[in-house]
């Protein structure tokens, strides 16, 4: 009888409670993904956005095409943030939580990752350094690449992703340490008609 009561006990109490603390993990995802959905757009909202070309070739490949690359993810995109970059540059920390390991390491499964992409806020003084501009106050605009995109805050992505090269001598792992960027989750990455190295 007491071993049907602890049993009758366990199903009644813990089971919800289980139940309720993997939907709280679940819902504060949401609420922290919505907060930054909120706080990229209260940032840009009234920013001048600049057209750009990406220079350079972009290489797009299938999921076909990708068996046998480094791995392939799906996730979903949980944050946007400005880098600090060099003049004449835009660059955005796009932080990815991996919901689905295609192809490649499954230990990537349920981890935010970050990848670089072009394009995001800068300044006019930046992005116009060494060009012929017309002299204005000095202000915040939004880089958009005509090839890459930025994408949305909750969107999702499948994407190829492979580690930062650490013995890369080009000066972007710089660019990643002075924006305090964990080199270790930080990935190059290649998409659908898009690509983008660090």
């Amino acid at each position: 009888m007491k071993k049907t009561l602890m049993l009758l006990f366990t199903l009644v109490f813990v089971l919800p409670l289980s139940a309720c603390s993997s939907g709280s993990v679940s819902s504060i995802n949401t609420v922290i993904t919505k907060k930054n959905l909120n706080t990229w757009q209260q940032l840009t909202a009234q920013l001048p956005v600049v057209q750009a070309n990406k220079e350079g070739s972009n290489q797009g490949f299938t999921i076909a095409d990708s068996i046998g690359k480094e791995s392939v993810i799906e996730g979903t995109v949980y944050n946007l943030k400005k880098l600090n970059v060099k003049a004449n540059h835009a660059h955005t920390r796009v932080s990815v939580h991996v919901d689905k390991v295609i192809n490649g390491d499954k230990n990537l499964q349920n981890k935010v990752i970050d990848l670089v992409f072009d394009g995001g806020i800068t300044t006019t003084n930046s992005w116009y350094k060494n060009k012929n501009q017309t002299r204005e106050a000095d202000h915040h605009i939004m880089v958009e690449y005509n090839q890459n995109k930025l994408p949305k805050i909750g969107s999702k992505v499948v994407v190829e992703v492979n580690p930062v090269d650490l013995n890369d001598e080009s000066g972007n792992l710089e660019l990643l340490r002075q924006n305090k960027m964990d080199l270790n989750k930080t990935y190059n990455w290649q998409a659908l008609g898009a690509n983008y190295s660090f």
